[in-house]
């Protein structure tokens, strides 16, 4: 297994994080967390920097957590 920080939403593909975050709580959707990064509201210049946390098994993404640097 491998743990792989991303610093965007962009960099994991909407399915396989969606299919992990289900759909109990929609603030954990990759749509909703993509629209936080597009809209700037989530970014160095807010003093929020996406700082997420893959788990890969092989090439399976098996576990995630949304994180945030906060300056």
């Amino acid at each position: 297994m491998e743990v792989k920080q991303i610093n965007s939403m962009t960099q994991v593909d909407a399915a396989d994080w969606n299919r992990l975050s289900g759909d109990a709580y929609p603030f954990l959707r990759h749509e909703f967390l993509l629209a936080l990064e597009q809209s700037g509201s989530v970014s160095k210049q807010t003093g929020w920097e996406p700082s997420h946390l893959l788990v890969m098994d092989e090439v399976e993404l098996v576990a995630i957590m949304p994180l945030y640097l906060k300056q």
